[in-house]
């Protein structure tokens, strides 16, 4: 779908008293709210929103949680004072029953009109059920809301057997609830392996030897024909003649795009289910725009909560003023389905060189792609898991030692053990789900001093949706107060001492003096002699060149070998030896003119960069944020005053040639 590009479009340009609706209150259309109510713009806008259960937004990824310990009220994300303070009207229990684009307004259920000048749809999806005689009969539920689950409980306590119609991510939850439900449980799959949209034959395999050790009773390959009601249970009939007797049936087969709404208003809908958005996630409707998994975005309807969370949040920095734009998000996440855990990272099902390790209770896959990991999928214990999943996001290269050591022990790295998160590069994604990166956690930790998981979680969001990645935030804070100091960090602090006092040499010396006799020994001959003079010269058009290898380093994927702190560490020492070559080039002569403005902006290249050096060798040890925004302040000062230079270096050479 092509995206509107029309300024006059955005939607902040009219955000004061504008009419704002949301259709749906789930997890999305929470965020949504969530972000746009912490910005001064967002805060302009007048809000309804409708939500089609009779309660607020609440977690629906925890919502198996329901029947151990928790209650409805302790899954809402917020109460409805929430939205009373943020002058939010909130009308549970009333789904929309029409939108009128026209006069740009909705109807619900009710009978309760109201009128939009900017209308959000996040109405989620809607549970699959197929089409399948005696499907509406008592005992045969759905699995998606709190009024599904309190219906389920009270089930389960007149029912010894139970069957899980699904053997995806949904179909597994409801399977171990109702487990953990004192059920025998049944699961199942009309394909030939569980997760089959996720997983290769191999890693379901693994998976289902995992589920069947903890007692569950799997049914593969069992398309389900008909359910009949009697009087002693609910009988599942299959294609092949066989048949199952359980007393209640959950049918979790997997979910459709709740599009009906946007559709009968005249909403353009992909093919393949979703109301198609843009980049700007607008549908095909001026001013109507849709959010999580109603959405189609280029062709793909993301299904779990982080990349809908990512929509909510573009989409809510639009409304309050931003210009950034959706560019889609992988479909990969990190879980725990019955006490197996199934991860899945990156590009894992793309194209590439595919490798996999299968041993007796795990499963390992990679791809490969020009010599970097690109994806992983992951199926029981794995002792390189962070690992991995930092490689992946970092697209690290994958050398051939790394290939054949995965090819004979399942391990791309000698030992198998762990790394450290305080070793991963501060934009690793630490939590996927609501994108939170490894130097938002270290910065919440030093500056708002969060030294649990629970602080951590409050402060930047990390692990508060799936919580896989909760052992990853305590890994943080294990080793948050002595972080692991990059390589090179000596040799870094070293250059960067050296290259300060040099440039105060330069900029202080008094010029070193011509020899007042043709048989007085003199250095003078470098800066005097032409042959000598171009020879230095060179060579500090060189030593520059070579520096300039550490940005492309961090920008080309395919010069990225060896470690970073290696790189900068060299990049440093470079950068002293042109400070020291600068010396034989001038004999400490400041010069005139364009030289003069050409030496200072080598001397205050050389500062910049050496405050940024020796802050960053400090990292390890000096972790105060004051430390930190030194070295990002010098960082960028240094890279700025390079620009000048290729410029200043033509005119002083075209000067030396042709004057």
């Amino acid at each position: 779908m092509k995206a509107n590009l029309n300024p006059q479009n955005h939607p902040s340009r009219a955000a004061k008293g504008s009419r704002l609706v949301v259709v749906g209150n789930g997890m999305v259309g929470f965020r949504f709210l969530d972000a746009l109510s912490k910005n001064e713009l967002g805060k302009a806008y007048e809000i309804t929103v409708f939500g089609g259960e009779p309660r607020p937004a609440y977690d629906r990824v925890h919502l198996t949680d329901f029947f151990s310990s928790k209650t409805a009220q302790a899954l809402e994300l917020a109460s409805k004072d929430w939205y009373n303070e943020r002058a939010i009207e909130l009308l549970t229990n009333d789904p929309i029953a029409e939108i009128r684009p026209t006069e740009k307004c909705v109807i619900s259920k009710s009978g309760t009109r109201r009128d939009y000048d900017h209308l959000v749809l996040a109405t989620g999806s809607h549970p699959f059920v197929p089409p399948i005689k005696g499907a509406d009969t008592p005992r045969v539920f759905v699995y998606r809301t709190i009024e599904d689950l309190i219906e389920i409980q009270n089930a389960a306590k007149q029912s010894r057997r139970a069957a899980v119609m699904g053997g995806g991510l949904l179909g597994l939850e409801a399977a171990d609830a109702l487990k953990k439900l004192g059920l025998e449980t049944h699961i199942v799959e009309r394909n030939i392996g569980l997760m089959s949209q996720q997983l290769p034959q191999e890693g379901s395999e693994i998976l289902e030897q995992e589920i069947r050790s903890r007692g569950f009773h799997l049914h593969l390959n069992k398309n389900t024909q008909e359910i009949e009601h009697t009087e002693n249970g609910k009988i599942l009939k299959f294609q092949n003649g066989e048949a199952l007797m359980v007393d209640m049936i959950v049918i979790a087969s997997g979910i459709r795009p709740n599009d009906r709404i946007g559709t009968a208003a005249g909403l353009k809908r992909h093919h393949r289910g979703g109301l198609e958005i843009d980049d700007h996630l607008q549908t095909s409707t001026e001013s109507i725009y849709a959010i999580g998994e109603c959405a189609n975005h280029r062709g793909v309807v993301y299904g779990l909560v982080g990349p809908g969370y990512k929509m909510a949040e573009t989409l809510a920095a639009r409304f309050a003023g931003d210009s950034v734009t959706f560019q889609g998000d992988f479909l990969a996440a990190r879980l725990k389905l019955i006490g197996v855990d199934v991860a899945t990272f990156g590009d894992h099902q793309g194209d590439g060189d595919t490798l996999q390790k299968q041993e007796k209770k795990s499963y390992r896959r990679i791809v490969i792609r020009y010599n970097r990991i690109v994806g992983a999928t992951i199926v029981g214990d794995c002792d390189e898991l962070n690992r991995i999943q930092e490689a992946v996001d970092s697209q690290r290269r994958v050398f051939q030692w790394n290939r054949s050591r995965f090819l004979r022990t399942g391990r791309l790295w000698k030992g198998g053990t762990e790394l450290d998160l305080n070793a991963w590069p501060e934009t690793a994604l630490v939590c996927n789900c609501m994108n939170v990166r490894r130097g938002t956690l270290t910065e919440a930790i030093l500056s708002s001093h969060c030294d649990t998981v629970e602080k951590l979680a409050g402060k930047t969001g990390a692990s508060t949706v799936c919580g896989s990645c909760e052992p990853l935030l305590a890994n943080l804070l294990g080793t948050a107060s002595a972080p692991v100091p990059t390589k090179g960090y000596k040799t870094l602090g070293f250059a960067a001492i050296l290259s300060a006092l040099i440039s105060l040499i330069l900029i202080t010396a008094t010029p070193i003096a011509d020899p007042v006799s043709v048989t007085q020994d003199s250095l003078s001959f470098l800066w005097t002699e032409g042959f000598w003079k171009f020879a230095t010269g060179y060579t500090l058009v060189g030593l520059s060149v070579m520096s300039l290898l550490l940005s492309l380093r961090k920008r080309i994927k395919r010069i990225q070998w060896g470690n970073y702190g290696i790189w900068r560490a060299a990049h440093s020492l470079l950068g002293m030896s042109t400070l020291v070559i600068l010396i034989t080039h001038t004999g400490l002569r400041m010069g005139q003119n364009l030289n003069f403005i050409l030496m200072l902006n080598f001397i205050a290249l050389a500062i910049a960069g050496a405050m940024a050096g020796f802050f960053t060798s400090l990292e390890s040890r000096l972790s105060e944020p004051w430390a930190r925004r030194i070295r990002a302040t010098g960082t960028l000062v240094h890279i700025v005053l390079f620009w000048p230079l290729p410029v200043l270096i033509f005119f002083h050479a075209f000067k030396a040639y042709y004057y």
